[in-house]
């Protein structure tokens, strides 16, 4: 019995391949809907069914075999049925992906007649899980013929459904007592994937080394590098850096700069360790103290981002949207893995557009944000980490510890920067432009300047080999950070004054998360308010005010207190605040009087005429 199902089944194979095509369901001859239903599970493998419908449009034609190709999906237990009875399947690999062949024992004949069959199988390929985050993508279904009409039926289990975004964006959802159901009706994902987040965020564990080295010979210099900054998509903690910056702060695109002096000749070695969370959604902008956007430095002409060229300006004037120009990017340039390479020398936008077959990410970012510029909406590009467990979909493409970049571009009505990624679309066919993912981590910013400053991983020494990788990043659970703690001191300023005194204040956070937005009150003899835009993990802010002592401090406040949230410290006052500088200038002017006597009683002056 057995070898005459194989026989039958061997039969129907060579009747497909040596028979004319008639035989099999052809989209002028045949309407197909399907009614697809997705059940997931938490350890990420999903039963599906396909409810296929084949329905006759000529009256002398009837469908033979069907054909489903699935991309990038592994399959098992793959079975099919009409009615009771369990069809004969094959299921082989072409072009990549995945193609099931039905094949039809029963005939159907006759205009407006419908074969109902039901396909199943099961597959682990639809849902992964990065981290904390869920990601589920659903290519979508390529049949012979092609589909008509489409249902599909998303089975989530609560404890995953945790929706940060979905698309296609019109679906409706319902909620049982152990699943989350989202049900896409009316064609809404007719010939589109379905992408889909659950999760709010995820954490990275991120180590930099740094490697600052001073040429000069004789004059100490001072050094930058630049640290993961807080973004409306991303919060950074410091965990810990080896040594302390001179200063600290945040410069016009928000970059996080920390300063060190460099001695001559040497090389200064800088290990910081961080903790980022990456959100799916925008957080609110009254969380940081976001610098003022600068709209004229984000729409400027540059030496990559050429927007005044005429040939660049003509094509803005026709494409005039973000995602207009984001698409052309995408169908214009074609990813080039061969280009990755330490020699190769930055194209720009110009450059790509005259080479477009051998573009990598800095190409498609500055094709981007050109095109938006000269469209006169402001983009800047972002230079960062990509975490990908797919290179050849999701690739890296910076040869420094292989950072990646992408564009964001300015929304007006939504008043905050948008990250989109052609890169990653065109490489893995995922709409990166409607939404984004949880996967990519801002190191820089560059807005005002398209070089500078420099991401971690490009921070080298001539000759150096102390680390052939600089950039190491990992997935971790979150945990809870404690509140930054700002240390405060003072130190009096020694210079005398009959009136007044000078005290310099100095804060300390020395917590691992940036403060932004806090007020620092002087009370006591002054009052003053100062406000602190920000202050940077393990970094000082610094300031000075005078207190009124009056004529030699007869009319001094008994104290002075400085308050920063729940941290005070007091300034005691004293007439020595004032007294004691000038007695020790009083003083330090006799003694040096008193040496002065003294050489001069002990070395009288010779008589040079006389003769010895």
């Amino acid at each position: 019995m057995r070898f005459l199902y194989f026989v039958f089944l061997v039969s129907l194979l060579f009747l497909y391949l040596v028979t004319p095509r008639k035989l099999l369901a052809q989209s002028e001859n045949f309407a197909v809907d399907i009614n697809s239903v997705y059940e997931f599970f938490e350890n990420k493998d999903a039963n599906v069914t396909h409810q296929i419908f084949i329905e006759n449009l000529d009256p002398n034609f009837t469908s033979k075999a069907y054909s489903l190709k699935l991309t990038g999906i592994d399959l098992k237990s793959v079975k099919a049925y009409e009615g009771k009875n369990e069809l004969a399947i094959t299921v082989f690999e072409r072009d990549g992906a995945n193609e099931i062949m039905i094949y039809f024992t029963e005939v159907v004949a006759g205009k407006g007649r419908k074969r109902e069959v039901i396909l199943t199988y099961q597959s682990d390929s639809y849902l992964s899980k990065f981290g904390d985050v869920w990601d589920l993508y659903i290519p979508y279904l390529e049949g012979n013929p092609k589909t008509r009409n489409t249902n599909v039926t998303l089975i989530i289990p609560s404890e995953v459904a945790k929706e940060a975004y979905i698309t296609p964006h019109a679906y409706e959802k319902s909620v049982n007592s152990t699943n989350a159901i989202f049900s896409f009706t009316k064609n809404t994902a007719l010939g589109k994937p379905i992408r889909a987040i659950y999760g709010n965020s995820q954490t990275y564990e991120v180590e930099l080394n740094f490697v600052l080295e001073n040429d000069n010979f004789f004059f100490p210099e001072k050094k930058s590098i630049a640290l993961p900054p807080d973004t409306n998509r991303q919060k950074v903690a410091l965990v810990s850096i080896s040594q302390d910056p001179s200063e600290a702060f945040i410069d016009n695109d928000g970059n996080w700069i920390y300063v060190y002096e460099v001695a001559p000749r040497s090389v200064k070695k800088i290990n910081a360790k961080l903790r980022i969370q990456v959100f799916s959604e925008s957080l609110r902008s009254e969380n940081f103290a976001f610098p003022p956007v600068d709209m004229l430095a984000n729409l400027a002409h540059t030496k990559y981002w050429n927007s005044n060229d005429v040939e660049i300006q003509k094509l803005a004037k026709d494409l005039k949207t973000p995602e207009k120009i984001y698409k052309y990017v995408v169908e214009t340039l074609e990813y080039n893995q061969n280009e990755t390479s330490s020699t190769r020398i930055r194209k720009g936008a110009k450059g790509a557009l005259a080479d477009p077959k051998n573009s990598i990410c800095t190409e498609y970012t500055d094709l981007f944000i050109t095109l938006a510029r000269a469209a006169g909406i402001p983009a800047r590009e972002v230079v960062g980490y990509g975490y990908s467990d797919y290179r050849d979909k999701q690739p890296l493409s910076l040869v420094a510890d292989v950072l990646h970049s992408w564009p964001e571009y300015w929304d007006e009505s939504k008043q905050k920067w948008i990250a989109v990624d052609p890169t990653w679309e065109d490489t893995s066919r995922q709409n990166y432009f409607d939404e984004f993912d949880t996967r990519h981590i801002t190191f820089v910013i560059h807005g005002k300047n398209e070089v500078d400053p420099q991401p971690p991983g490009m921070y080298t020494a001539k000759g150096d080999s102390y680390l052939s990788k600089q950039v190491f990043v990992s997935l971790v659970k979150p945990v809870e950070i404690p509140d930054s703690r700002l240390d405060i001191s003072y130190s009096k300023n020694f210079m005398p004054n009959l009136f007044k005194r000078r005290y310099v204040v100095k804060v300390k956070n020395e917590g691992s998360e940036a403060v932004y937005q806090t007020s620092l009150n002087i009370s006591g003899g002054i009052d003053k308010e100062v406000l602190i835009n920000s202050i940077l993990p393990s970094s000082i802010y610094e300031f000075s005010f005078e207190v009124d002592y009056g004529l030699f401090g007869f009319k001094k406040p008994p104290a002075t207190t400085i308050s920063l949230a729940d941290e005070s410290v007091e300034v005691i006052h004293s007439v020595w605040d004032i007294l004691i500088p000038f007695f020790v200038i009083i003083i330090a002017v006799f003694v040096l009087f008193t040496v002065f006597r003294f050489v001069f009683f002990f070395f009288p002056k010779r008589n040079l005429s006389k003769v010895y």
